[in-house]
């Protein structure tokens, strides 16, 4: 497949039998001829051109306005609630997952959202430095990176089987809080604000390193990471040109978590359908009203969650993560 041969394609939505349900139409454009291998992992990039989202800002490059800004919800603060105030003449997307710093605590974005122009919303969130509740700032800061990938996962698959957390974009903040100590321990670190960003500052040069290593196509939109017979995830973002703005804080996700992953040498799966085969039939699938804009879809498989936002029908952004939730937790929980 030579790098023009690739079709225009507009990720939609399709209803079958009353149910709203999504079409993975994207994983269909996988260039597996280009591969890249990074450790125990492959990188699958994903490309063409996809559809025609509306214009729209990144939350780096919003914030970098000084016209786009979050802050408490007051000068009390709320833990699940952050103000993100657009005086901006375009929307602004902020992915989930995404980490906030600085304010009375670091917090993450539960769910995609895309925050209309000229407007404030409140954004739902979950604190992931249990340890203070002081203002470090005014604001909060662009991070760089969105939250490591099981924390993601664990969080969605909680949200994806609760029907009134989904409606009201609200995650588990006890299970936030015991991921990000696991994170922790796992890395051998002592925080004393239990702030999971430290684990991204530990190893932030190794990261860079590693991700200098993965080549970005001008048409990439997305990428699947694979280990072995294993999707470990796969990420849809339009158009290309904000993938790439976006791709370092999507991948740090990701390569954060590399070195846990078994040694299995080159993909087991090598075209699309063998990698939908690895999905399997969704249990579940969903859409909820925006915080702002759009629409949040969920989709439940046995060993993933999937997650994104439509605008107008049109698919921005969606992943699709692997994971477990052991039984011990799940029973916690409860």
């Amino acid at each position: 497949m030579s790098d023009r041969e690739f079709a225009f394609i507009a990720p939609k939505f399709t209803t079958r039998g009353g149910i709203t349900m999504i079409t993975l139409d994207f994983l269909d454009h996988l260039d597996w001829e280009h591969a890249q291998t990074l450790g125990p992992a492959s990188f699958v990039p994903l490309r063409g051109i996809v559809g025609a989202p509306p214009e729209y800002l990144l939350l780096k490059e919003a914030l970098a306005t000084g016209e786009f800004t979050i802050s408490e919800v007051s000068e009390f603060g709320d833990v699940p609630n952050l103000l993100a105030t657009n005086r901006l003449d375009l929307p602004v997307l902020i992915i989930e997952g995404e980490e906030l710093l600085g304010g009375k605590q670091n917090r993450i974005v539960n769910t995609t959202v895309m925050v209309a122009a000229n407007t404030k919303v409140t954004l739902p969130v979950s604190c992931v430095e249990q340890g203070r509740w002081h203002h470090e700032s005014l604001t909060h800061k662009y991070s760089g990176r969105v939250i490591d990938r099981t924390i993601r996962y664990e969080k969605l698959a909680r949200m994806a089987r609760n029907p009134r957390a989904r409606r009201e974009h609200r995650a588990d903040q006890g299970l936030v809080w015991e991921l990000v100590q696991e994170r922790l321990e796992a890395e051998n670190l002592v925080s004393q604000t239990e702030a999971a960003y430290e684990i991204y500052k530990k190893r932030r040069k190794e990261l860079i390193d590693w991700k200098s290593e993965l080549r970005i196509y001008d048409d990439q939109c997305g990428f699947a990471l694979i280990n072995g017979g294993a999707l470990i995830g796969a990420e849809l973002h339009v158009p290309a040109r904000k993938f790439k703005v976006q791709f370092d804080a999507l991948v740090y996700s990701y390569l954060i978590e590399l070195l846990k992953l078994p040694q299995r040498g080159k993909p087991s799966a090598s075209n699309s359908r063998e990698l939908r085969a690895m999905l399997g039939e969704p249990l579940e699938e969903s859409f909820v009203q925006g915080v702002s804009l759009g629409k949040n879809a969920y989709v439940a498989w046995k060993d993933y969650i999937g997650h994104g936002l439509l605008v107008d029908d049109q698919l921005i952004q969606f992943s699709i993560i692997s994971g477990t939730v052991s039984s011990q937790r799940a029973r916690r929980h409860q």
